[in-house]
């Protein structure tokens, strides 16, 4: 039994399917987060005369044909849930004391032979989980992580293969993806499209693409522009005199237009 993503299946089984399926879903869970549980199961056979046998880890027809289905799940400190199916009119003390000294004694061995495949939390996220980010949209600037006709909410969706689900109506949005690194790429898109952006700020970004006209800058999720005639205080033949592409550099906030354009100037190169 190898965790390998967060929800495994048991596939064939002579028993209720439940204990099997908890023992191997928290392995799976445990290798995403701090998780340690188990169930087992207990059955009853009641008589005329009240005499019982109490049996553990069932097989189906003792499920079936016995009084009682008594899951017991937990960890090594103790109990968290119970779930009982009981046939019969009541139960006395002396059966539930016996069923749950029963569970404890199995539910540990079973914890200790989980422990062999995973004893404790990884420190990362399994590369199998999927990643869930959440971020709050201000109702005034759904409009520009959409954008006309979705081509930005889209076009994000599409390049970095996440889903966006936007609530138009409180602006809280879920960001889903397999690999982690794209989810926080969306996510500072996100938040560079969202931020109020501060004529005069100074903001670190990499030129992704060059025009004769200047160079255009990503940084924080945003992007912005470099005139020619603000990449250098002496007249430029051409951008690529100043800047080339991929280079990162730093710039201050020159202009945020009405549409929340940003024009930048030129400060350094970052080395």
């Amino acid at each position: 039994m190898q965790p390998n993503s967060t929800t495994q299946k048991i596939t064939q089984t002579n028993a209720n399917i439940s204990n099997a399926d908890n023992s191997v879903n928290s392995v799976s869970d445990f290798d995403t987060f701090d998780a340690n549980s188990n169930s087992n199961s207990a059955t009853i056979s009641t008589s005329k005369d009240d005499s019982f046998k109490l049996l553990t880890d069932i097989l189906g027809w003792e499920d079936h044909h016995c009084d009682m289905d008594f899951k017991v799940t937990g960890t090594m400190d103790g109990i968290t849930a119970i779930q009982l199916d009981n046939k019969v009119a009541g139960l006395t003390s002396e059966i539930l004391k016996e069923a749950l000294f029963a569970s404890k004694k199995a539910r540990i061995h079973i914890l200790e032979v989980m422990k062999k495949t995973i004893e404790k939390p990884n420190p990362q996220i399994s590369e199998h989980a999927p990643r869930v980010v959440r971020v709050m949209v201000p109702i005034d600037k759904i409009r520009d992580v959409i954008g006309s006709g979705g081509s930005i909410i889209n076009g994000m969706e599409l390049e970095f293969g996440v889903e966006i689900d936007l609530n138009n109506d409180t602006g809280e949005t879920f960001i889903y993806g397999k690999i982690t690194e794209n989810v926080e790429l969306v996510r500072n898109k996100i938040m560079g499209l969202i931020k109020e952006w501060i004529v005069g700020e100074i903001v670190t970004g990499v030129i992704f693409r060059i025009e004769s006209f200047g160079a255009f800058v990503s940084f924080e999720g945003k992007e912005g522009m470099i005139h020619i005639s603000n990449l250098s205080k002496k007249r430029l033949e051409k951008v690529e005199d100043a800047v080339q592409m991929g280079q990162k550099v730093e710039c201050n906030i020159l202009v945020v237009n009405e549409k929340g354009q940003i024009n930048l100037g030129f400060i350094r190169i970052v080395e």
